[in-house]
């Protein structure tokens, strides 16, 4: 990356040489000046960047470890509910089953009624 201004001074020795000389070194150290800091600001960001990886991977892992949790919640309320609807379905054959003979009287009423034996009818 060096341009040709900025090419280390040769040739023999003499005054003008040693200050571009001078001026070479002070070039270098102002380049190595601004790699420090570029450096320096790499790493701050580097670092911050690492912090918020590791929260976001215990995010992850919080919400990992919470979404089995609630996999195990759902499979017992899964496991509930089919109990409960079972239950339903068997007490509303019950249900149906004991309507039957309430029908059978319901009607035995009806015809009795209807055809004379507690009343004159309609």
């Amino acid at each position: 990356m060096m341009g040709e201004d900025f090419e280390r001074p040769t040739g023999p020795p003499s005054a003008d040489l040693f200050e571009r000389q001078i001026v070479y070194k002070q070039k270098l150290e102002e380049r190595a000046q601004k790699a420090e800091e570029k450096l320096a600001v790499e790493e701050k960001l580097r670092k911050d960047i690492e912090q918020k990886q590791l929260k976001t991977l215990q995010e992850k892992n919080d919400l990992v470890a919470q979404l089995e949790m609630e996999k195990g919640s759902l499979g017992e309320f899964s496991d509930k509910l089919h109990k409960v609807t079972s239950q339903k379905n068997e007490l509303e054959h019950q249900l149906q089953v004991s309507k039957i003979p309430f029908y059978v009287d319901i009607l035995k009423v009806c015809k009795a009624v209807c055809f004379g034996r507690y009343g004159s009818g309609l």
